[in-house]
């Protein structure tokens, strides 16, 4: 509720947000939900929060990435780059465009007359989402009967079934990770700072440590970096590690709201569970790939289950998650 705002839980308990930081930074407003959501509940509280504020649209993203812009790139080439410096009052050189430049961009394009019905568009998967409020609406807002994992999957596809056009576009590079830089001053490439993390199954020999020293670090090897991260979320092939992150922090220990991590992430787990269950028995299939099935909408609960619970295990179950 207000003890964020109010300054009362410490930096290591899980749920600790620095307002006074995010406004030095320029955040105008901080919202603060009433209690904690799930993903699916909390994808509708921001289609609820743009219609009371009267946003058309808005963005939206994970919290465990890391993101660079395409530094080595200019947008969309070097003549229309030029021909935007000029603009400016610049000499014409090219520039390089931000992420940030170009999804404000894709949001433009997305706007000017004639863009076909639209909903969500992806910026590396549902990482970064611009979404159309009014599309969210049309069809229902989110199944919060299907609290996390799963309700991705319900939803877009009923989008697709509407008629609604879901597009992706590549805006920088962005790493789904689940550990952090030793120091996050080597995003900024302090002199001195060099990037490594605690796990890291390709760590530097000695060599690359004095060329770092001696130079630097590049945003080639940044990325790299970065890239590791993210395969080291995955190494195991699955999900299982996706969320692992969030039991790292254990403090806040009888602040407000505090929660046992280890039990906080078996409650999350168990929820999971009975979303992925919802899911496959309202559309009779485990697994995301319905929208290969020749189904519609209107079939939600009216469909048989293409698996035996008997011998195939619960809704839950099953290699197809």
């Amino acid at each position: 509720m207000h003890a964020n705002r109010d300054g009362r839980l410490t930096l290591q308990n899980p749920f600790y947000l620095n307002h006074t930081q995010l406004h030095l930074l320029g955040i105008q407003e901080v919202i603060i939900t009433p209690t904690l959501l799930t993903f699916a509940q909390l994808q509708n509280f921001y289609t609820y929060t743009a219609l009371e504020r009267n946003w058309t649209d808005y963005f939206w993203s994970h919290q465990d990435l890391v993101v660079f812009a395409l530094e080595n790139q200019t947008y969309p080439d070097d003549q229309l780059s030029a021909a935007h410096a000029a603009t400016r009052g610049g000499s014409g050189v090219a520039v390089r465009y931000s992420l940030y430049d170009r999804a404000v961009g894709t949001l433009q394009y997305l706007r000017q007359p004639g863009t076909p019905r639209w909903a969500n568009h992806f910026f590396a998967y549902d990482h970064l989402t611009l979404v159309h409020r009014d599309a969210i609406i049309d069809v229902g807002g989110w199944d919060t009967h299907i609290p996390f994992y799963a309700t991705d999957c319900d939803m877009y596809v009923r989008l697709m079934w509407a008629g609604y056009w879901q597009g992706e576009t590549e805006v920088g590079i962005i790493m789904d990770v689940a550990t952090v830089l030793d120091d996050v001053g080597a995003l900024l490439r302090i002199p001195g700072v060099k990037a490594a993390f605690a796990g890291d199954p390709e760590p530097d020999g000695p060599e690359e440590n004095r060329e770092i020293e001696k130079k630097g670090e590049s945003f080639e090897r940044l990325v790299r970096i970065a890239k590791r991260m993210e395969e080291a979320k995955f190494q195991d092939g699955s999900n299982a590690l996706r969320n692992t992150w969030q039991l790292r922090q254990t403090g806040g220990q009888g602040e407000p709201f505090a929660r046992d991590p280890e039990g906080f992430e078996t409650g999350i787990k168990m929820m999971i569970d009975t979303g992925r269950a919802v899911f496959a028995e309202k559309w009779g299939h485990r697994g995301c790939d319905i929208a290969a099935m020749g189904i519609k909408a209107e079939d939600a609960w009216r469909l048989q289950r293409d698996w035996d619970i008997e011998t195939e295990g619960l809704g839950y179950e099953g290699d197809d998650w």
